[in-house]
């Protein structure tokens, strides 16, 4: 061992040794000073004890031609040490090399598995950008300020533009002005909830107005929002079938009304809801009772209809079941309907067509009548020459059938019964397309039927179709049909001929199958098809075959099928083929990956079956080879896209279930009475508020129809019965009804193309809006006597003191003085009252914040309102302790004492007592929040407040009629409410009328202005 070596501390080898990254030290000739295990197992070697002290040149033949050796020798140059990522052997790893004074220390870092990681990240985010580019969706993803991080192609695509095209990237440039205000909501309610969804118009390149539906979610980062993505789809073709349909539907209605058979619609339970033109003049009813049937029968309780046996029919339509009726002998005069005149008794033939909603439950019943009477009496004549040409038809070796217009057999002879295995009496009067014709031909031979009536076929054009007989099987019957007509020339059904061709038909059809199968499959098959001898060589492939893999037929003749193949393919192909051949497995089917000729893999479904001769031996095999590589392509992508728009969807329907049942829940919630009524006068919509009103108006509850309403004659019932009857919409007021005034307002309901359809009714109650307005022109009144009486007071000794003021003595002269100063006083403090109404009005009522001591602020009041006192001599006491201080604003606190007290003296009599009492730190009944605060009562012992007048006391502009003779204007104590209520205070008022009355203030105790503010 060199000198080297040994210097080389032992704990500090221990300790490299426990590093698993590969480490080497070498001296200047490459020999390894030191080395781990990492880096032997690098050179193959299991540990590092027995190459040490070798030379890495020597025991590894890699390492001179590698990377890292040049960069190694440079570090030996150069003294200077290196950091870079270098191959070594199979793997990649960062080569970090240190110079030492014997030599250099190399240490590898392995990033072999992360640069295959960063690889597959870049891979994986090509695909993901491809895909989302080739969406038709258009999606956007923003920073909170509306700038574009990312969009796809079809952000441009959409709107008619390419993506080079200077198009304005502000969200709103391009919004329809309607839906600006909507997006904007939407996007308030992003932010808070953190997604949402909103449709809206997007002008595109040509100028054009495009839907569209977003939706739109906040994307986080550590629980902060960082941006938004949304995903935005094209829905104009959807709202332009939205609009067709509307249209469809009105074209629908109009088509059912001038149907020439009588079509009723019954709802579930069986009443009837609907009637066309046909059905009414069917029946023989006027319009009039028309309307009586639409709320007064229902067909399942019909006596006629069970005694005639067809309840059981109609129940079972009803239970969703399409249903012919047997034809009836029917009369309407049924004493359960009505008794309508001029109706005659006629033969119905009948259908029923439940309609089903999404969870397939009836929900309606379509019942469709031909009157049939005409038939039914030439079928009376058909009938007796039946019996004189049925003795003739029964010899004849040919199936014989006659049918009506109803596609009822009304003659069939015995070799017709003997081919369907039923009596005569089993087939005559049945429907003959849906009792004897296997169910998918019915419709088509119908078709026929319907045709030869009307003449759009030749009857002399023969007619083949199978009939199924009473055991099940299916018989092939060639026709020649002839029309049967009455005297007049009128065609009332059909007599055919029918010859049994069941066993001729099945040997061409074999046939003709033996000979053209071959051809048919190699000439125009789209499917490829490839036959093999036993060794699995071709011997053919069709022209499908060679355009799917881009070989010509001489390029595959004689060539194994495993030439074709990719690898993965090769195992299951030769598994497939041996099992073939060795078990004579006739057919089997599989999915290969063929390589085409330019390389490219095709997914196929292979099914293949062994070709026998005519000794059973074994020639090859045949297989139809198909192409299913966009197919699975295919599925893949649209199994994705329908789990999306099946969740798109689910969501689009719960939240138009959310949004119905929230705008219901509205309408019926809101205080406002509305009511809907359709032109036929039937009230179709009423909220909880209109049945209200009705009650208290008719003391009843509200009929179905207005026409009920309009007999009980009012100036309710006869404002609504002009707002149904005018042509524009309405608002009017009318005078009290019951007590209460009301406001009724109305619009009318039009439908497409300007066609009336009904009206949409808002009544309010507009009582406390006019009993308001009455008070406010009493305040007038009132106000205005009493500025008149301090002005007329001001004005009158003016006039004295010009005229004689030299006559007047100084007493005098005072006298008229004190007298003008205190009118003065009244006026400015009913001037000062008026304001702080019109701030209180107007939200403009603030107080100053400061320090209060309460018993200074209640004696200035009194010595202000000292004269009044004197005036009544009226005793006063004060009990309010001098320390009781608080935060509040002391003018305002001085105005509401100067009113409980001026209301005090002023109802009090003479002589009479009024107390003002203050308790500090009070807990009691007047304080229900149980805080801190005082107590101020005013208490007199004057005339007291009538019982029923205490609720409306503190009401703005409100007098009692006990004291309409005392000056006032009914704002004092409206005025005192507020400013309490401004100290987050309570007033409460207590009285016995005749006895007195007591004022309770309670205000909580304010530390500081901030916590004013904050409440």
């Amino acid at each position: 061992m060199s000198e080297s070596n040994k210097d080389f501390d032992l704990k500090h080898r221990v300790l490299l040794q426990c590093i698993q990254s590969p480490i080497v030290a070498l001296i200047s000739d490459f020999s390894i000073l030191f080395c781990n295990d990492s880096f032997a197992e690098l050179l193959d070697k299991n540990t590092a004890e027995g190459i040490e002290g070798s030379n890495l040149l020597e025991i590894s033949s890699e390492f001179e031609n590698s990377l890292l050796y040049t960069l190694i020798s440079d570090v030996f140059d150069n003294k200077k040490a290196k950091s870079l990522e270098v191959p070594f052997t199979d793997r990649h790893y960062n080569s970090d090399i240190y110079p030492t004074p014997w030599g250099i220390i190399a240490i590898l870092s392995d990033i072999t598995e992360k640069k295959r990681i960063n690889s597959e990240l870049k891979k994986s985010k090509r695909r993901f950008e491809t895909l989302i580019n080739a969406a038709d969706d258009v999606i956007i993803q923003t920073d909170l300020e509306g700038k574009h991080i990312y969009r796809n192609k079809a952000y441009y695509s959409s709107l008619g533009f390419e993506d080079i095209d200077n198009i304005d990237l502000d969200r709103y440039s391009r919004i329809h002005p309607d839906d600006a205000p909507r997006l904007k909501i939407s996007d308030t309610i992003l932010m808070e909830k953190g997604k949402s969804s909103v449709e809206y118009r997007v002008k595109n390149k040509k100028g054009q107005w495009v839907n569209r539906y977003a939706k739109s979610v906040v994307l986080y980062e550590n629980d902060k929002p960082v941006s938004i993505l949304s995903i935005i789809r094209d829905v104009s073709e959807l709202k332009r079938i939205e609009n067709e349909l509307q249209e469809s539907e009105s074209r629908f209605r109009s088509l059912i009304e001038q149907y020439p058979a009588g079509i009723v619609v019954h709802e579930k339970n069986g009443n009837v809801i609907f009637g066309n033109q046909a059905a009414r003049k069917l029946w023989g009813i006027s319009q009039e009772h028309y309307e009586y049937i639409l709320g007064n029968y229902n067909i399942l309780d019909d006596e006629q209809l069970e005694k005639k046996g067809l309840m059981p029919f109609i129940k079972r339509g009803f239970a969703g079941e399409n249903i012919s009726l047997p034809s009836i002998f029917f009369n309407p005069n049924n004493p359960d309907i009505h008794e309508f005149e001029g109706t005659k008794k006629l033969w119905v033939q009948s259908q029923l067509f439940p309609i089903n909603d999404e969870r397939g439950d009836v929900t309606e019943v379509v019942h469709i009548l031909n009157d049939i009477s005409e038939q039914k009496s030439i079928e009376v004549i058909l009938r007796k020459e039946r019996d004189t040409a049925q003795r003739y038809l029964d010899i004849i070796p040919v199936i014989m059938l006659a049918l009506n217009k109803n596609q009822e057999v009304t003659l069939i002879n015995r070799m017709g019964c003997e081919t369907l295995g039923y009596s005569e009496h089993e087939i005559l009067g049945k429907n003959w397309f849906d009792s004897f014709l296997p169910s998918r031909y019915r419709e088509k031979v119908r078709t026929v039927f319907r045709n030869l009536l009307e003449g759009r076929i030749s009857q002399k054009d023969r007619f083949e179709n199978p009939i199924m007989t009473k055991e099940g099987e299916v018989r092939e019957i060639s026709w020649f049909n002839t029309m049967l007509t009455d005297e007049k020339g009128v065609i009332i059904g059909t007599l055919s001929s029918g010859e049994d061709i069941t066993e001729r038909k099945q040997a061409e059809e074999a046939l003709k199958k033996s000979e053209e199968n071959y051809r048919r499959l190699v000439s125009t098959s789209p499917e490829g098809i490839w036959v093999t001898d036993k060794e699995d060589i071709t011997t053919f492939v069709n022209p499908a075959l060679e355009k799917m893999l881009g070989y010509t037929k001489n390029e595959m003749l004689g060539h194994h099928v495993k030439d074709f193949l990719d690898t993965n393919s090769l195992t299951t192909f030769t598994a497939v083929s041996k099992e073939r051949f060795s078990e004579q497995i006739d057919s089997s089917s599989y999915e290969l990956t063929f390589i085409c000729k330019d390389g490219i893999p095709l997914i196929a479904r292979v099914s293949g079956r062994l070709i026998f001769d005519n000794k059973n031996e074994i020639l090859g095999s045949f297989a139809i080879v198909s192409d299913i590589t966009a197919k699975k392509k295919a599925e893949d992508f649209l199994l994705q896209a329908r789990d999306y728009l099946s969740d798109q969807i689910d969501k689009r329907t719960h939240d138009l279930k959310k949004e119905k049942l929230r705008i219901e829940a509205i309408v019926e919630t809101i205080p406002t009475g509305i009511v809907v009524i359709d032109s036929k006068m039937k009230f179709i919509l009423i909220n909880k508020k209109f049945h209200e009103f009705y009650q208290k108006i008719y003391q009843s509850k509200l009929p179905k129809f207005l026409n009920e309403v309009l007999i009980l004659k009012n100036k309710f019932g006869d404002t609504i019965s002009k707002i149904f009857y005018s042509k524009k919409d309405i608002n009017t007021t009318i005078e009290p009804v019951k007590g209460f005034h009301l406001e009724l307002a109305s619009s009318k309901v039009i439908s497409q193309p300007n066609t009336h359809i009904g009206v949409v009714i808002v009544v309010r109650d507009v009582t406390p809006f006019v009993e308001l307005n009455n008070l406010r022109k009493q305040f007038v009144s009132t106000v205005s006597h009493e500025l008149r009486t301090p002005i007329t007071g001001i004005s009158l000794s003016l006039q004295n003191l010009q005229r004689y003021w030299d006559k007047f003595s100084e007493l005098e002269k005072k006298s008229l003085i004190e007298t003008m100063s205190f009118s003065s006083d009244v006026l400015t403090q009913m001037v000062e009252d008026l304001l702080i109404v019109s701030r209180i009005e107007a939200g403009k009522f603030n107080l100053n914040w400061q320090n209060v001591k309460l018993r200074k602020t209640v004696k200035e009041v009194l010595i202000q309102m000292d004269s009044k006192r004197s005036e009544r001599e009226i005793s006063l006491s004060c009990n309010i302790a001098s320390n009781i201080e608080f935060l509040g604003d002391g003018k305002r606190l001085s105005q509401v004492f100067r009113i409980l007290l001026d209301n005090a003296f002023k109802y009090s009599k003479r002589h009479s007592k009024v107390r003002i009492e203050a308790l500090d730190h009070y807990y009691g009944e007047y304080n229900p929040k149980n805080e801190d605060g005082i107590l101020i009562q005013v208490i007199d012992s004057g005339k007291g407040i009538p019982e029923k007048d205490i609720p409306f006391i503190f009401d703005r502009y409100f007098r009692s009629d006990d004291i309409i003779d005392v000056p006032g204007s009914g704002v004092g104590l409206d005025i005192a409410k507020t400013i309490i209520e401004s100290h987050h205070g309570e007033i409460q008022v207590e009285s016995d009328y005749g006895y007195g009355t007591v004022f309770s203030i309670f205000l909580p105790r304010i530390l500081n202005v901030k916590e004013v503010l904050d409440k």
